[in-house]
């Protein structure tokens, strides 16, 4: 595609006032309805454009870094999956969002950002690429600092709070009330951004972002009035801490039970682990409790007793106009095996044989969808599609995540 060709597809700016206007609108909702308090004196002086990161909790985050950077008008870099939907389409093409497929080099969105930054305008990246489904930060893409070196741009860093409890990723839709706060400061001038090597400039953005929320609360002890439940939080947990067991961590109310060992934990009412009827807590946090599920992963890798991962499921896809269940299509079925080549789907597309191949080199990180249950594959994907795979047991999903960057570093130390 040639620039002449790009300028033609280039989103439309929405007026300065109505974008002002509507910012200010959804922060006197969340205000009101989320508690926000931000603090914007660490950029009182900061002359834009610059360019903003923020780690990534929610949607919401969009509204807190909007408000955090008026009067700059932010320029988005959003996933494609998104543009799929018609009428997200047309809301993020009148504010002027770019669109970038998740996880892999995308040249076009490249060029269009820079050409973008050249043009006088401030930018907004979410790093993670993805909202978080465990309360740390999900991986960071290690391009990060190239983009900023070659933007040029002044860093403003947006550190949120409170997204996560108020609605997390495996809740299934609940929301709880809590306290969000959000702070903005500059990470780095553009002086800093000439003078420091990408690596550097890479390295004091993911510093900056890092962050764990159930560690947050620790802290803060923000309770939450609705009773919580441990329903979805077995397609994160698929290992029992105590007996080692796989999938076998079953929800019954607020409760988390191993059905191989008994293993019982309770989430309170803090979305804290608590002591449940077998009296023992090995991890009293979600992310902590990926984290053990990772380690173990690490050294099943290692003892030559983690690959391949293999498991009978879905193929989807998701396009403009052909958006259906969950932002995708359903097209086909077949089997998904993670190995020391990367990911393969061997089944069927729109009823005939069909194939398809990701491996580390063309995606640094495989995520979860929205329903927690299918992996996004865009690694290979061809025009303005995503692709994802939906295993038959949900719960294989975070099995998948968790063991792809382990299998990259392993297999594919350079990539």
């Amino acid at each position: 595609m040639d620039s002449n060709q790009e300028k033609k597809k280039e989103p439309r700016l929405c007026p300065k006032w109505l974008y002002s206007f509507g910012v200010n609108l959804m922060y006197i909702y969340m205000k009101l309805f989320f508690g926000l308090k931000l603090d914007r004196s660490g950029i009182k002086d900061v002359k834009g454009p610059f360019l903003v990161v923020a780690n990534h909790q929610s949607l919401f985050d969009f509204g807190i870094v909007s408000k955090a950077a008026l009067p700059e008008q932010l320029r988005f870099v959003v996933s494609s999956h998104f543009f799929h939907n018609s009428l997200y389409n047309k809301m993020l093409r009148f504010i002027g969002a770019v669109s970038k497929k998740q996880f892999v080099p995308d040249t076009v969105s490249a060029r269009k950002t820079l050409r973008l930054a050249r043009q006088g305008c401030s930018i907004c990246i979410f790093p993670e690429g993805q909202t978080c489904y465990s309360g740390a930060n999900a991986a960071i893409d290690p391009n990060i600092g190239k983009l900023a070196k070659l933007l040029r741009l002044p860093v403003v860093n947006v550190q949120i709070r409170g997204n996560y409890l108020r609605r997390p990723k495996w809740a299934r839709g609940k929301t709880y009330p809590s306290r969000v706060e959000a702070k903005a400061y500059l990470l780095l001038s553009a002086e800093q951004i000439a003078s420091m090597t990408a690596e550097e400039i890479g390295a004091m953005i993911i510093e900056g972002i890092s962050y764990d929320e159930l560690e947050w609360q620790k802290e803060k002890m923000l309770r939450s009035k609705n009773p919580r439940s441990a329903e979805g939080l077995e397609s994160l947990l698929f290992l029992c801490p105590k007996c080692g067991s796989e999938f076998s961590m079953e929800p019954n109310g607020r409760h988390l039970t191993c059905s191989k060992c008994g293993y019982d934990v309770v989430i309170n009412d803090y979305c804290l682990f608590e002591k449940g009827d077998s009296g023992e807590l090995i991890e009293d946090t979600i992310s902590g409790w990926i984290r053990m599920q990772s380690k173990y992963l690490q050294e099943k890798l290692d003892n030559n007793e983690l690959l391949p991962i293999t498991s009978h499921g879905r193929y989807l896809e998701s396009d403009l106009g052909d958006y259906d269940e969950y932002g995708y299509h359903l097209y086909g079925d077949g089997i998904g095996t993670l190995d020391e080549t990367g990911f393969t789907f061997v089944g069927t597309r729109a009823s005939k044989p069909y194939e398809y191949h990701v491996d580390p080199y063309q995606m640094w990180d495989l995520t979860h969808n929205a329903d927690l249950a299918s992996i996004s594959l865009n690694g290979n994907c061809v025009g303005d599609k995503d692709y994802a795979f939906d295993p038959d047991d949900p719960r294989l999903m975070m099995k998948y995540v968790l063991a792809w960057p382990l299998v990259r570093n392993k297999f594919f130390p350079n990539a």
